[in-house]
């Protein structure tokens, strides 16, 4: 009798002692295979080391000059942990600053209590990108992530062939950069912030997405468009600002392509430029200098007054043209009555004629 209940004790014992122990271990340890970083020295360590699916969890803030890459070469996924620290990756070499190919996935993610963690993702070479994903993931789970590239030519996130997306941030400051560039069906990028850009800032293309919560904004722009779509969806849900004299249109929409601004569109020259069946659907004003076109349609300009009737879209005035059977629509949701597609001419600032 006494040694079952020695024996009853000594179970309960080790039991108390099993469960102590997973209490203190971090969380991020008891997920899979884990890795402490708190230099870069120790993160190039930790790259090679860390297994498919594994972690990677940082114990100090610290500058990365390298780049992280997934490829067939790495053949692993796995997760980095900022745990509240800030990680600059800056790379001026041969590939971009994040460079993932094939059907691979980096997570990102913050452990920390306060959620202070930083990921801060930046090109300087020319024509070389914060981040290039081809058919693989950035994933970002609930981190703050931005990414930069100051180089001639180089986007801050360029995905394709299917590549996925997600980041606070982002600003592309060289000549002929571009803020974010999805190209590709199933190509998508979400930025929960801005983009900013000297030149383009937005480009989807065949098929590819992109889904920006803040403003736009382009700051040089020489005959071209802000927000660029052909052949696939844009979805802004800030202001879109194009700066420059010549500039081809804040929104350009071509080729089945489909745009939703949710705020307003400045342009120092052009408003919109659309064609080929492209459809844009504007929810603020579009402004221009008394110089600029408000819209131009199949290359035909078209002013405030310039509408279609009756409209084809509840709530918007409609402007459309059709050239080879193909109709190109901006629709400019009503935000001022009356009057309501009326004789009355448009006043400034106005979307309603």
């Amino acid at each position: 009798m006494k040694r079952t209940k020695k024996r009853a004790l000594s179970i309960l014992l080790s039991m108390v002692m099993v469960i102590a122990l997973f209490a203190v271990m971090p969380m991020s340890a008891l997920a899979g295979p884990y890795h402490e970083a708190g230099t870069a020295g120790e993160l190039a360590t930790a790259l090679d080391n860390v297994d498919d699916g594994g972690i990677i969890r940082l114990t100090a803030s610290f500058d990365y000059p390298n780049s992280i890459i997934l490829n067939s070469t790495v053949n692993k996924s796995f997760i980095i942990d900022l745990n509240g620290h800030i990680l600059d990756v800056t790379h001026s070499g041969g590939v971009s600053a994040i460079d993932i190919t094939g059907s691979y996935k980096l997570t990102i993610t913050d452990g920390s209590t306060n959620k202070t963690g930083v990921l801060n993702v930046t090109a300087t070479t020319g024509n070389n990108h914060g981040m290039f994903i081809e058919s693989g993931e950035l994933i970002n789970d609930g981190a703050i992530i931005n990414a930069k590239a100051t180089g001639e030519g180089g986007a801050s996130v360029n995905v394709s062939f299917g590549g996925k997306a997600t980041v606070s941030s982002a600003a592309a400051t060289g000549e002929g950069g571009v803020g974010v560039y999805a190209v590709g069906d199933g190509s998508s990028i979400t930025v929960t912030g801005n983009v900013t850009a000297r030149d383009i800032a937005v480009i989807a293309e065949d098929g590819g997405t992109v889904n920006v919560t803040g403003n736009v904004k382009s700051t040089e722009l020489f005959y071209e468009t802000a927000v660029e779509c052909k052949y696939g969806i844009i979805t802004i849900g800030g202001n879109v600002t194009a700066g420059g004299s010549s500039v081809h249109g804040a929104v350009g929409c071509l080729a089945n392509s489909k745009i939703t601004i949710k705020g307003d569109v400045v342009s120092g020259d052009v408003g919109v430029f659309a064609g080929g069946d492209g459809e844009v659907t504007i929810d603020g004003k579009i402004t221009v200098p008394s110089s600029g076109v408000y819209i131009k349609l199949n290359d035909k300009d078209k002013t405030q007054a310039d509408f279609t009737t009756p409209t084809t879209k509840a709530g918007y005035v409609t402007y459309s043209e059709t050239v080879d059977q193909l109709t190109t629509s901006v629709w400019v949701k009503v935000i001022t009555s009356p009057p309501l597609q009326g004789d009355t001419p448009p006043t400034a600032g106005s979307n309603v004629p």
